[in-house]
């Protein structure tokens, strides 16, 4: 039996494992990109890795033919394993939001009488075979767990939701905390909805969401517009790695380091705030390079220079694609971790 992780140092069986973090692709579709500037850092081929996590939005109105674009897009990449999950934009496959909305269309309309069908084929498409046997998995709001065949293992928490923004898909409001136990509240006028809540550490290896926790790679036109909410729900977690998308102008990765018994109490206002709950080392990016290479390179393992200190520290990575004009230029993140071994 391999020994248990605990928060101090222990020598544990490990396995090193490579993420390609994607996010915000909006079925732009990576062969028409062979020929692209190489200032374009999305375009193909992508390096290769063993696992690809895919953060969201995965079209631009959730139509069938976005859905296949991506799909396509993504087996294009040489991967073991390919994780995705659903952001704001793949409305068909909200069924709360694609039952029930009466907002606006975004450019089209279903056919027939049964919308309803279109949400069916979606989902068809990301959970039947053509996907399983690519190796394609699509997560739903809650806890997964993975054994790659290295063996290192590995569980995800995933969450499409962000708060609401101008009608679309998976919203909830800013009040409303979907990430924590209800005993546990701390903030002010909060209503607690939460049915897939975020795990303590250390359960949770990898957090994969679309939006980006409060004051983490989320700063947009509007502000920071990341969530209070998760913010707490890492902190209390300290996954590995948290990746998500959302806001395109905050593409990029900070290492955290936490402070040591900190308690998520509070809305600390930013980073440099004595209640904020980590100490943040932005990796810097050289946009030229990262364009060359199709990546950028972090590597987390053990004795590397942002090795990835499990219950100690946590990367942070906002990995959207487009940028702030919707142009798909930015590089995807390639992210090396020592796993442990599935016992």
């Amino acid at each position: 039996m391999h020994t248990s992780l605990s928060m101090t140092k222990t020598t544990v069986p490990a396995c090193k494992t490579r993420f390609l973090v994607i996010s915000d692709t909006h079925s732009t579709d990576l062969l028409t990109n062979i020929h692209v500037k190489p200032t374009r850092g999305f375009r193909h081929p992508l390096p290769a890795c063993d696992v690809v996590l895919h953060c969201g939005d995965l079209t631009n109105t959730g139509k069938i033919e976005e859905y296949r674009t991506t799909l396509d897009m993504l087996k294009e990449i040489p991967a073991e394993l390919r994780l995705v999950i659903a952001g704001n934009h793949d409305l068909s496959v909200d069924p709360e939001w694609w039952a029930n909305s009466k907002g606006p269309t975004y450019g089209w309309k279903p056919k027939g009488s049964r919308p309803m069908e279109i949400y069916e084929e979606a989902r068809e498409l990301w959970t039947g075979k053509e996907a399983k046997d690519a190796g394609v998995h699509f997560l739903d709001e809650g806890m997964h767990s993975f054994t790659l065949k290295s063996g290192a293992h590995f569980t995800v928490y995933a969450s499409p939701y962000q708060p609401e923004y101008c009608g679309w898909a998976f919203p909830y409001h800013h009040y409303q905390d979907r990430f924590n136990p209800a005993s546990e509240m701390a903030l002010k006028n909060t209503s607690n909805i939460a049915e897939n809540m975020v795990p303590n550490w250390p359960n949770v290896d990898i957090m994969m969401t679309h939006g980006p926790p409060y004051h983490v790679k989320d700063n947009c036109a509007s502000g920071d517009v990341g969530c209070h909410h998760l913010l707490r729900a890492v902190t209390r977690a300290k996954p590995r790695m948290h990746c998500f998308g959302h806001i395109h102008e905050g593409h990029g990765a900070t290492m955290g380091k936490w402070k040591k018994d900190f308690v998520p109490f509070g809305v600390p206002h930013s980073s440099s705030d004595s209640g904020f709950p980590f100490t943040p080392n932005d990796i810097q990016i050289d946009r030229k390079k990262a364009a060359e290479d199709r990546a950028v390179y972090v590597d987390g393992s053990a004795g590397s220079q942002h090795e990835l200190d499990f219950g100690k520290s946590t990367l942070f990575v906002n990995a959207a694609i487009m940028d702030k004009d919707t142009e798909p230029v930015n590089a995807p993140f390639v992210v090396d971790m020592d796993l442990p071994l599935a016992e």
